[in-house]
Order: C-alpha cells, then structure tokens, then sequence
C-alpha cells in the first residue's frame, strides 16, 4: 500500500462503529491527472480506481501493513436494480463500497479493470491522507459484468428506494459477513459510489 495525501473531501458522515461516505468511480486516465505531478507510480494510476473514505481504525490498520481480505459480490433491491459490493477487510474492519451495475462507465470498469486491475483509494476519515491498495481482480469481475450488461439494455432508472434498500444492506453487521473468520466485525465504512451515473 501507498500513502498519499489528497486533495478532496469525500466525507459526507460518520456514525458510531458505522461510517458513511461519498464516492467517486475513476478510470485509469482520470486517476493519472488526479495524480499528476505527485511522483505516484504507474503500478498504482495505471488501474481503475474506487475512492472513498474509512474510519480511523480501518486507517491504522492500512498504515500498519494488517493483510487484507477482498471480496467482490452483487446483490438485487426488490426493486430491481442490481449493485455491486467490493469488500476489503482488515482484522474487524471493512470498507465496503456500493456500486450501482447500471451505467456505460459501470461496464467500462469491470470489462477493463479484470486487465487493469483495481485500486481502493482509503482515505482517511474525511482528512487530506490518503491509502492506494492495488488488488488483482482477475476472474472476480465476471458474473457482475454479466449482470451489468445485461441491465444496460433493460431502460431503467435507479430510484431513491433502490439506494436506500441497497445502502442498509451494507450499514448492517450482516449484510457482508466478515471475510476474515477468525475476526468479528467491529466497524463496517461504506463508500456509496454514485457519480457513474
């Protein structure tokens, strides 16, 4: 992992063991102009990126070198919309991010980044630091990219009831079990990822 600082605020709230925050989807050309000049190498701009924030702990333990879980999954709201939920889990935190599977750009990532690979951009808590965690997707991306083109054909809006549904999933402790056995969970960041659409 690499730390950076940034030059953004994505925070938008935090409550108790759950955080809450905004998102953003970068291709890996935006992510090279948002870095350009700041000496980050192409191992980590050359990926798509999916940028949010995560609580103190989770932060620490980022800092401190705590191996990582990752998980990609994908659920469906009664409603009908379909989102995806990339998981990274240190000891008994996770950052979960919300993804929604219904836009060109949407498609665009998870046909590019099982090549690219795929960067979480941690910052923290709502500060000017920043964590870049580069992971390897390869053959994780393929049943949501399915269900993504799939959708992109079908003409339908995401309404505020699909994101409501789909962000408590994720606040709650059992939306995403913890991917790290030996570790209950203790506090869950969601990123909530809208500006693809």
């Amino acid at each position: 992992m690499l730390l950076i600082t940034r030059d953004y605020d994505m925070a938008v709230n935090v409550d108790g063991s759950v955080s809450v925050f905004q998102g953003r989807l970068m291709s890996p050309r935006e992510a090279a102009e948002a870095t350009r000049g700041r000496g980050i190498a192409a191992e980590y701009t050359s990926k798509w990126h999916l940028c949010g924030d995560v609580n103190e702990q989770l932060f620490a333990l980022c800092a401190a070198g705590s191996p990582p879980g990752f998980a990609v999954g994908s659920f469906k709201t009664p409603g009908g919309a379909v989102f995806a939920s990339f998981i990274l889990q240190m000891k008994n935190q996770q950052a979960r991010f919300l993804l929604p599977l219904s836009t060109e750009k949407c498609i665009r990532f998870l046909e590019q980044a099982e090549r690219t690979g795929l960067c979480l951009s941690l910052g923290r808590n709502g500060a000017e630091q920043a964590m870049l965690a580069p992971f390897a997707v390869e053959d994780m991306l393929e049943p949501l990219r399915r269900h993504a083109k799939l959708l992109s054909r079908l003409p339908r809006d995401l309404t505020a009831e699909d994101l409501r549904f789909a962000g408590q999933q994720l606040m709650s402790f059992d939306g995403a079990p913890s991917i790290m056995g030996e570790y209950a969970l203790d506090g869950i960041s969601l990123t909530v990822v809208l500006d693809n659409m």
